[in-house]
């Protein structure tokens, strides 16, 4: 009835004008964050593309939860997983280098990221 249409109606206009901020990159901007995998990459070249087409400021990809063999005392799998994820970081770089997106990357925790000490850790990663 009369009220839905009228509910609509506020969606509507709340969309319109979470639109409008959405493409007006001196009060928004969209960063891609993705996992050390090629399908996430190219996912995330995919949205780049889209977004800037659709003209949303996109200025910033986070590559988290990067495993790097170091002190890894020659684990196999370890070594295994690191090399992959250092190849999905050149890749990320490539795509940061030819569309002009600044890359950060942020190494794997080995506990979850949770409470304030956890977003300190972060903080320093993202960030240094």
């Amino acid at each position: 009835g009369e009220g839905a249409a009228a509910r609509l109606e506020l969606f509507r206009a709340q969309m319109r004008r979470l639109s409008a901020i959405l493409h007006d990159p001196a009060r928004a901007e969209f960063c891609i964050v993705a996992i050390p995998t090629e399908l996430a990459l190219l996912e995330s070249g995919r949205l780049l593309r889209a977004l800037r087409k659709d003209g949303v400021a996109v200025n910033h990809l986070v590559l988290n939860r990067i495993v790097s063999a170091d002190g890894a005392g020659g684990d196999a799998f370890v070594a295994r997983l690191s090399a992959a994820h250092a190849k999905c970081v050149a890749q990320a770089r490539a795509i940061g280098e030819s569309s002009g997106v600044r890359v950060t990357t942020v190494p794997f925790f080995d506990t979850e990221v949770v409470g304030l000490p956890g977003l300190r850790a972060l903080g320093s990663a993202l960030f240094r």
